[in-house]
């Protein structure tokens, strides 16, 4: 028995074609492209686009939150020495007010 080998359905159309294709269109739907009705759509195009939406809203998080950090260490830095300065000046103004003793 000979098995008819069809030299048209190579390896990659037969097996790699269509999982390339999918997840090429969901990246493109994860970034707003929407061609045609949404009808045309597999499932896996649109657990792609939530998955890519929710990375997406992680990452923008945890940008805000280095951000914040990093200013919060660079005030907390300057803390002891704005501490001093508030009270040297406090020092400052109770001496003014007691002046008129001396």
């Amino acid at each position: 028995m000979q098995t008819v080998i069809d030299p048209d359905a190579s390896l990659y159309k037969r097996y790699f074609k269509t999982y390339i294709v999918a997840w090429q269109s969901s990246y493109l739907t994860s970034l707003g492209e929407f061609s045609g009705s949404l009808e045309n759509y597999d499932e896996i195009d649109w657990i792609v686009f939530f998955l890519a939406t929710i990375i997406n809203i992680i990452l923008l998080l945890n940008l805000l939150i280095a951000i914040v950090s990093e200013t919060f260490a660079a005030i907390n830095e300057s803390t002891e020495q704005t501490s001093y300065k508030e009270k040297a000046h406090q020092m400052v103004n109770m001496q003014d007010g007691f002046s008129f003793l001396f």
